[in-house]
């Protein structure tokens, strides 16, 4: 995608987040902005048909840009290449896995407690005995 969006006419050169959520495109010289957009919108839908483009602008763009690690063409090339990942991936895997865990084991008690209680092998109510006034 990085690639794709680097032969755009007006582009000077772009990157992304880590996460590869946010793509940012640095202009030439006496671009014209919106016909960039056009064409970055274009190369997003050719290349991901489940992804939109969203075009940031004043304070929206300046927290993005502050708030993310941006890593170049040849950067994502080299990790691929590599078979390296982000320790933020790896932990952010983690913590997927262990919550679907907890989630699995939640759903999974649910499911039993119904069937006990379908099958009549589930505790019994108890009634306490009230004293008469």
């Amino acid at each position: 995608m990085l690639a794709r969006m680097d032969e755009i006419p007006g582009v000077a050169c772009c990157s992304a987040n880590e996460s590869g959520t946010l793509i940012r495109l640095a202009l030439t010289p006496g671009a014209d902005p919106e016909r960039v957009v056009v064409e970055a919108e274009r190369a997003l839908r050719s290349q991901s048909r489940d992804r939109v483009g969203v075009v940031l602008r004043g304070s929206a763009a300046t927290v993005a840009l502050r708030g993310e690690q941006w890593v170049s063409p040849s950067q994502v090339a080299e990790s691929l290449t590599a078979g390296t990942r982000s320790p933020r991936s790896r932990s952010t895997l983690f913590a997927l896995f262990w919550a679907l865990m907890i989630l699995w084991l939640l759903r999974r008690e649910r499911s039993l407690a119904e069937a006990a209680a379908v099958n009549g092998d589930g505790p019994k109510p108890t009634v306490q005995p009230t004293r008469a006034a």
